[in-house]
């Protein structure tokens, strides 16, 4: 685990593109998570809780000893890609929604 946050800050610093790594997700500039198929489902739920609920539909176990969500999708069917386009879409949707509860 720390060698792949290790990694992912050396990029991160090269890149400029994001700040500091936290929970295994890059947090970038604009102070948002960008956590990936490399972060762990523990990972995504501590910092976008609105995101348990996917993993409970699709009955992805949080409990994956730190393994990344890649690696659980993988070993129990479901496509990588599907699962983490489902995943943005509830993160976005959740910001949307507490968006405009701060505007009111």
């Amino acid at each position: 685990m720390q060698n792949r946050i290790s990694a992912t800050q050396e990029i991160a610093n090269r890149s400029g593109e994001y700040g500091t790594v936290r929970h295994g997700c890059l947090l970038g500039y604009d102070g948002r998570m960008n956590c990936d198929l490399d972060t762990s489902i523990p990972e995504w739920i501590i910092e976008h809780p609105e995101t348990s609920i996917v993993f409970d539909e699709m009955g992805l176990n949080s409990s994956c000893a730190g393994k990344s969500l890649h690696y659980v999708c993988v070993h129990q069917g479901f496509s990588p890609q599907d699962v983490l386009q489902r995943l943005r879409q509830a993160v976005i949707i959740a910001s949307s929604i507490d968006r405009r509860a701060r505007e009111t």
